[in-house]
């Protein structure tokens, strides 16, 4: 006892206690306590409380007295009484540009789910990156990581990245969305308590245990209890926009993933597999080798496969990417005839060549005489040019005729550069077998032909090939006419349309490729190597409109708070740790009294489950100043009976 006496008078230990009320007035505290539990229904007056009628005025005086009370250093230690004043132009403003901005999310949010149906949010990689998305039930499917993001990661950097993704986000988002649904929330909860009235459990819950199951568990108590219509609809969104947080970085962990990618490999006639990259495929040549003499093999192969494709999807609708002079010197010889069988047979088209393929001088010639204007300016051979019009100008601008006099009695067609010829002089034709001759039909007149965009193939103009020439190997082969087709048959690789024009086909090894070895029940994933991080498109799209939903509902809940609450409307707004607590203990304390520090908190819940629900109320004093409160409210409570708040009034 003489310590605490000591520690009392050390000023600078001093201890602002509340006044105890002078002797007697607990005797006339139990006796207004005995009158009000005969009016229990009075909503301005606590059920169990300590302080009555007597002792709350004796407490008014009390707390005026130490409300002048300083501390040594001469600052305040109480807070006087204050008006509440409307909101400011300011918090005006931003409250209208939170509005633009939750409205532009809205609509982009609609516009992005209205082009839906026009994603395929089911597919998966292409089937040349990622071989494993074809080899799962359609219901994994949806799980699939297939848009990855990044590739060629080691386990432990896939591991790493796929980790801090979820600590970042998943539980570094679940922490700001706890924290935005709380003040949310606590400013909703507040405006409900302003209209109407609600249990202590639903109160407690979702203040201090926002984002967890009991909040869950007392939102789901009160929907299923009778309330006023207007407090389901907040309730409803309370239970979802807590089971979203509760969710959230589950959500968002299971929308990433890595794996490791693989290729696709085909089972072959030999039971081995290939992929794109095998040296086996490449492009080739079926040829008549009875029309050849023999000399050229049936099946010539050139370029491999991997350097004219990409992938084996590639095939379906793309031409080979690749040089296909890029091959053997017997090859070679083929492409050269090719192309001036191409050259002669589009006579009023292009026939494209590779810089590494160089014109004859027969074709120069020709392409000076009756093409001048185009003459050196074209990769390829070019027929079609007009003296007088430009290329692709108006038609009507052409000349009518264009007199070509006929063709060359015979013509020798593209060389390769560098084999067998002078690098410094490209027009000389010193290596006789590399050249393919034609020998054309000069009886077709091409003169007074008609200029313009008819189809020149309708006129009966195109040229009539004769006898032709294939040098192979260093032989002449001498070819009678009609003009060659080297295929042995021309439906050979009717599957493979990646080069009409040459007749190209697919090899395995020497073996023509003649149907489309791509067969599902032949499909095999290979493994590569590293791993590759990204999205479930889905699993994401989920999340995405879980959010863009949950935004809204929580801009939906703020502006009926910013439009209706009083109190945030008189900048005194629900949320924050230290109103909370304030505004729950006191009513906790008026409905069971000081008398609790020897209780537990499962028997305090007890006893408030016991109690009415709880709302706003301004009590008024006698010495004008309104007290804003939370009191017991038994029964229903009339809407127009809402809380008033005024300008000019002040508020403890």
């Amino acid at each position: 006892m003489a310590q605490l006496t000591a520690m009392v008078a050390d000023p600078r230990h001093s201890i602002r206690r509340k006044p105890i009320s002078p002797p007697g007035a607990e005797a006339v505290n139990q006796t207004s306590n005995s009158k009000l539990m005969e009016n229990p229904s009075s909503p301005s007056q606590p059920l169990l409380a300590a302080d009555r009628l007597t002792g709350v005025n004796k407490q008014r005086e009390t707390t005026t007295a130490t409300s002048t009370i300083s501390d040594d250093d001469g600052v305040g230690r109480y807070l006087p009484p204050r008006p509440l004043r409307p909101l400011t132009n300011a918090q005006i403003s931003l409250l209208v540009v939170e509005l633009l901005v939750v409205l532009a999310m809205a609509i982009g949010g609609i516009k992005g789910l209205t082009m839906l149906p026009m994603l395929d949010i089911f597919s998966v990689p292409r089937l040349d990156q990622d071989c494993g998305g074809y080899n799962v039930p359609p219901v994994e499917k949806n799980l699939y990581i297939n848009l990855q993001i990044v590739k060629n990661l080691s386990f432990a950097r896939a591991k790493l990245l796929d980790l801090a993704w979820d600590i970042i986000i998943g539980q570094g988002g679940k922490f700001l969305h706890g924290w935005v649904l709380y003040r949310v929330v606590a400013s909703q909860l507040t405006w409900m308590m302003e209209y109407s009235s609600v249990p202590h459990h639903f109160q407690l819950d979702l203040l201090f245990s926002t984002v967890s199951l009991s909040a869950l568990w007392s939102t789901m108590r009160f929907l299923c209890a009778k309330r006023p219509a207007r407090t389901i609809f907040p309730a409803v969104w309370f239970l979802l926009a807590i089971s979203y947080v509760l969710a959230f970085s589950s959500i968002w962990s299971a929308a990433t993933g890595y794996l490791n990618p693989s290729i696709p490999g085909y089972r072959m006639m030999d039971q081995s597999y290939v992929t794109i990259a095998s040296e086996s495929l490449t492009m080739c040549w079926p040829v008549n080798t009875e029309r050849l003499g023999g000399v050229v093999p049936a099946v010539v192969p050139g370029p491999r496969l991997r350097d004219c494709y990409t992938s084996f999807e590639d095939l379906d609708w793309n031409a080979p990417n690749c040089e296909l002079e890029d091959g053997t010197d017997d090859w070679k010889n083929l492409v050269a005839y090719y192309k001036t069988k191409e050259s002669i047979q589009n006579f009023f088209s292009i026939a494209y060549s590779a810089d590494v393929v160089n014109k004859s001088v027969d074709l120069k010639d020709w392409m000076h005489e009756y093409s001048p204007s185009g003459n050196g300016s074209l990769t390829g051979v070019m027929f079609y040019h007009y003296y007088d019009a430009q290329e692709m100008g108006d038609p009507a601008e052409a000349d009518d005729n264009l007199e070509v006099e006929g063709l060359y009695r015979q013509l020798t067609g593209f060389q390769f550069a560098g084999v067998g010829q002078d690098p410094e002089a490209e027009q000389r034709t010193d290596s006789p077998w590399l050249n393919s001759t034609f020998q054309l039909d000069t009886s077709v007149n091409m003169s007074k032909w008609q200029s313009g965009w008819e189809d020149w193939r309708t006129l009966g103009l195109e040229p009539v090939p004769y006898n032709s020439t294939l040098w192979y190997n260093g032989s002449a082969i001498t070819l009678d006419a009609p003009f060659l087709n080297l295929d042995a048959d021309k439906t050979a690789c009717s599957w493979y349309n990646g080069y009409p024009s040459l007749d190209l086909c697919l090899c395995y090894g020497n073996t023509l490729l003649s149907s489309d070895f791509r067969d599902n029940d032949k499909l095999i994933c290979i493994s590569e190597e590293g791993y590759v991080w990204g999205f479930s498109s889905v699993v994401t799209l989920i999340g995405i409109i879980l959010e863009v939903c949950w935004i809204l509902g929580c801009f939906g809940m703020l502006l009926d708070v910013h439009i209706n609450s009083t109190l945030f409307r008189m900048n005194r707004p629900g949320s924050g740790l230290v109103r909370n607590i304030l505004d729950v203990a006191g009513a906790v304390q008026r409905d069971l009294g000081e008398e609790t520090g020897a209780y537990k908190d499962r028997e305090l819940m007890k006893a408030l489950e016991r109690c009415p629900p709880v709302g706003y109320e301004v009590h008024d004093t006698d010495n004008k100043v309104g007290r804003i409160a939370i009191v017991s409210m038994p029964g229903s409570r009339n809407p127009r009976n809402r809380l008033k708040i005024e300008s000019s009034s002040l508020y403890a």
